[in-house]
């Protein structure tokens, strides 16, 4: 009974909206300037109901942390695995003398009575750069896989304490790589869909940067061009980006859950997009206030406070793009 129970929640999160059908054999409909300003008015009618459903940003982050410290046992023991494993197989904080020593040179660089901020706010700069650096060898493959099945897990988990199961740290990890292919199947098709964007910002960086292209009005065609293709990109992960909480239903395949994720977001991708530009903005903000006067005054734990911050986005980012995902299922 409670199997049968678990699996329509489960696929009740993957209804999405109702839409309407047409049957065989009828006729087309004529598109007249009537019916087309009609339309026009239901969609809008549409975003502005969608709008005031949808709760904002903060809102979302606030619940998403929320339901974390809720059940802080679990999401805990889960992102303590995962920061083992880190520092046993990937490496952690290694560069706490790095971190020293471009103190000491930026002691003689910046001068004056906000020579302290500007230390701090270079410092976390270069804490930023370093941690979003890519390792190398075999360091970065262990760290993909890793990544991927922690983050398996936390969305596992997060889904379960949204239904109000109870679950142990160990089930995280048994029950939750069953949809490990589809999901990796999802990450490939976001992979292709970075490509327009990295075309753009490549092709501007080695025509404009560079100087190839001197005339100013060819450097805007390209400016235009380039800043089509990074758009592009935007507007397909708006939607992809939730397939991938999708495809971690049962049963769900890749391709029906790219079409559950542009179904979910249509006529709301402006609001979508919003929501997430506001989560690595938050991230940043808070990291800068905790690193910031860390950097200045306790440099030498300054990089292992980073490393375990870093770590503990993990479960923060996947809980706001979670509950995001539920809210616009029921908006």
């Amino acid at each position: 009974m409670a199997t049968k129970k678990k699996n329509a929640a489960l696929a009740a999160e993957t209804a999405g909206k109702k839409t309407a059908s047409t049957g065989q054999g009828m006729e087309p409909r004529q598109i007249t300037p009537e019916s087309y300003a009609s339309r026009i008015k239901r969609v809008r009618a549409s975003r502005k109901l969608a709008r005031n459903r949808l709760p904002g940003a903060a809102r979302i982050f606030y619940r998403s942390v929320r339901i974390l410290f809720r059940h802080w046992n679990v999401i805990g023991g889960v992102l303590l695995v995962y920061t083992l494993i880190n520092l046993l197989l990937i490496g952690g904080f290694s560069s706490g003398d790095s971190l020293t020593n471009t103190k000491d040179s930026l002691a003689d660089v910046f001068t004056g009575n906000l020579s302290q901020l500007t230390t701090g706010l270079a410092l976390f700069s270069f804490l930023v750069q370093s941690g979003s650096s890519v390792a190398s060898g075999a360091a970065s493959a262990y760290q993909t896989v890793v990544l991927i099945l922690v983050s398996l897990a936390f969305v596992w988990a997060i889904r379960q304490l949204y239904a109000g199961n109870k679950i142990r740290i160990r089930d995280a990890f048994y029950q939750s790589t069953y949809p490990l292919v589809p999901v990796i199947l999802v990450l490939l098709m976001l992979a292709v869909q970075l490509l327009p964007g990295l075309a753009g910002l490549t092709l501007f960086n080695l025509l404009v940067v560079n100087g190839i292209i001197l005339v100013l009005w060819q450097q805007i065609l390209v400016g235009v061009a380039c800043l089509l293709l990074v758009f592009w990109t935007f507007y397909m992960l708006t939607a992809s980006l939730f397939a991938v909480y999708i495809a971690t239903l049962p049963d769900m395949t890749p391709l029906a859950a790219l079409r559950s994720a542009k179904d979910i977001v249509k006529h709301r991708r402006g609001m979508v997009l919003w929501r997430l530009i506001f989560l690595p903005l938050i991230l940043l903000i808070l990291a800068a206030l905790v690193m910031v006067p860390l950097s200045i005054f306790a440099t030498t734990a300054a990089t292992a406070v980073f490393f375990l911050m870093t770590v503990a986005t993990v479960p923060v980012v996947h809980s706001y793009m979670y509950t995001l995902y539920r809210e616009l299922i029921n908006a």
